[in-house]
């Protein structure tokens, strides 16, 4: 059976190489252009990974991790921080946040499909 993958973006550029880069990981792949998206695809398909930006309008990724947290039903889902915050703590403060990992824009392809491939075995 196929893993599950939100993609959670609003920047049709990011999206677009987000696409690109899953393409060939075996994923089942839903996108969302924003956190008030995903939460609807939350609550129909439960995936196993939420790949999310943390600056969109409406429920931001920050919010949105903090109500997969808040669900018994979803708090056991990686989630994936993506996020041009790349300052000294960012990082630890986004993990505290809830996120399991932080991949800081501009995406590094490599270090992202080696974390997504990682969630397959």
């Amino acid at each position: 059976m196929k893993k599950k993958l939100l993609i959670v973006e609003d920047n049709s550029s990011n999206m677009k190489l987000l696409k690109i880069l899953t393409r060939s990981l075996d994923f089942e792949t839903f996108f969302a252009e924003n956190g008030k998206e995903a939460i609807t695809i939350l609550r129909d398909n439960t995936p196993d990974i939420v790949l999310c930006d943390i600056q969109m309008p409406g429920v931001d990724g920050i919010q949105l991790v903090q109500f997969i947290r808040s669900e018994a039903s979803l708090a056991q889902i990686t989630v994936i921080a993506i996020t041009a915050h790349a300052m000294t703590g960012d990082r630890e403060k986004l993990l505290g946040y809830g996120f399991d990992e932080y991949v800081s824009k501009p995406i590094d392809t490599r270090k992202l499909r080696r974390i997504l491939a990682s969630y397959l075995k």
